[in-house]
């Protein structure tokens, strides 16, 4: 199951590549730019709790104003072995609080929400036919 979850994780992250948009529309900030840890992951049926979990507690999402940077770390599958990292970056586009990612030159949205006034982030990913979501908080 962890395992699973690894290549469901990498392969969200397989297609980002993208340009920026740093402020909003009054000039602030944008929401996603931030320290964001992994606290749970859905998939489709219930939220599996991972913030106590070890490796999983060491997966974050950084995003600051030109990139965006997932570091996953998770169980090897194999007894006493340390934990797999992985980490991929790009860059991306907030067009009107809809967050995108440019692939082969195509505009695609990136499947992401914010919730709980910004603090919680939800990434939507499609991992064999299945929905699953990470759920970061900041």
């Amino acid at each position: 199951m962890k395992r699973f979850l690894f290549m469901m994780a990498l392969a969200a992250f397989t297609v980002l590549s993208c340009s920026k948009d740093d402020e909003g529309p009054n000039g602030q900030q944008d929401p996603l730019i931030g320290a964001w840890q992994l606290r749970a992951i859905y998939n489709g049926e219930e939220v599996i709790e991972v913030t106590n979990e070890p490796c999983f507690q060491d997966t974050r999402f950084d995003v600051n104003e030109n990139n965006l940077t997932l570091f996953i770390s998770v169980p090897s599958g194999q007894p006493d072995a340390s934990c797999q990292t992985e980490s991929q970056s790009a860059a991306w586009e907030n067009d009107g609080g809809t967050y995108y990612v440019i692939t082969d030159g195509e505009r695609e949205p990136l499947g992401i929400s914010l919730n709980d006034d910004n603090q919680t982030l939800q990434l939507s990913i499609t991992f064999d036919g299945e929905p699953f979501a990470l759920i970061f908080r900041k």
